[in-house]
């Protein structure tokens, strides 16, 4: 038994000696290559750079582009077609009746106050047309020329009447300078083939 013993103590001195060589022993090259390469693998990584977002481009001038175009002024020939002039109450109740025959009825009627030759129309119309006893009618006369058999004539006729009855009634209460050359009835669609006339022998 004292035998044993003893051996058991060496064993036991031994594994001691053992293990302190074992302590004293620096880390496996293994394990420090290893961590190397991890050290100088990090140290070698190149940094992510940062996505930079370019900010939206911002337009502070909002006022409207404006672009100068030069009108010229309207044309004396324009001015007339939009809006003819009349230099006397003749021409004036001219354009009134090229308007009114525009647009009246074709089965109405008006009274023929006159049918004057050219020169006749001239010298004694506008005389007519100023007097007195005609200007609170002026707004119901209308002129308008035509040819009767190749001679130009100037027309005036007075009123616009729905039937014939009314057109009648008017006649018959005329005034006095109204009575003079004899008035008759026509109808809108007779005085318009007047007018068509004078274009015909032109």
């Amino acid at each position: 038994q004292a035998a044993q013993a003893a051996q058991a103590a060496q064993a036991a001195q031994a594994a001691q000696a053992a293990q302190a060589v074992l302590d004293d022993e620096p880390e496996s090259d293994l394990s420090e290559q290893v961590n190397e390469n991890i050290i100088a693998s990090e140290h070698n990584q190149e940094p992510v750079k940062p996505v930079i977002e370019s900010p939206p481009v911002q337009i502070t001038d909002t006022s409207p582009i404006q672009v100068n175009i030069e009108i010229p002024a309207s044309s004396d020939r324009v001015a007339h077609i939009i809006q003819p002039q009349a230099s006397t109450l003749t021409e004036t109740r001219m354009v009134a009746a090229a308007r009114w025959l525009g647009q009246a009825k074709p089965g109405h009627y008006s009274i023929q106050i006159m049918m004057l030759r050219e020169a006749e129309a001239r010298r004694d119309l506008e005389k007519f047309l100023q007097r007195s006893d005609i200007q609170p009618y002026l707004d119901m006369v209308y002129i308008y020329r035509t040819s009767i058999k190749g001679t130009e004539m100037t027309g005036v006729v007075f009123g616009e009447f729905p039937n014939y009855k009314k057109a009648m009634h008017a006649l018959n209460n005329l005034p006095a300078p109204m009575k003079k050359h004899g008035p008759h009835l026509r109808t809108v669609k007779g005085l318009r083939k007047d007018i068509r006339q004078i274009e015909m022998d032109a």
